[in-house]
């Protein structure tokens, strides 16, 4: 799915691709910014950009870092990482 990766000042136009086990996030330009395993999520939830719509999806995961990322339904996207994440504890 198409996504803006949101960091403080810096915001990079990509591919998101969400696997079973992976989350990636490549660049317009091909290079490839972030890769991570599903299991290191902690907590999935909706932000507002700007205040205004709830288009973002904050990650955070068990080494500290936290990922934003703008996409278009970001309510299926926080929905698939929620469903693997109970899935996960039980």
């Amino acid at each position: 799915m198409v996504a803006t990766l949101w960091d403080k000042d810096k915001h990079t136009i990509g591919e998101l691709d969400v696997t079973d086990i992976t989350i990636s996030f490549q660049a317009d330009q091909g290079q490839l910014i972030h890769t991570f395993l599903k299991k290191d999520i902690i907590s999935a939830s909706i932000i507002r950009i700007y205040n205004i719509a709830p288009k973002g999806v904050r990650l955070n995961l068990t080494s500290g870092k936290m990922y934003i990322f703008v996409v278009d339904d970001a309510k299926s996207l926080k929905k698939s990482i929620d469903q693997y994440l109970s899935n996960t504890l039980k």
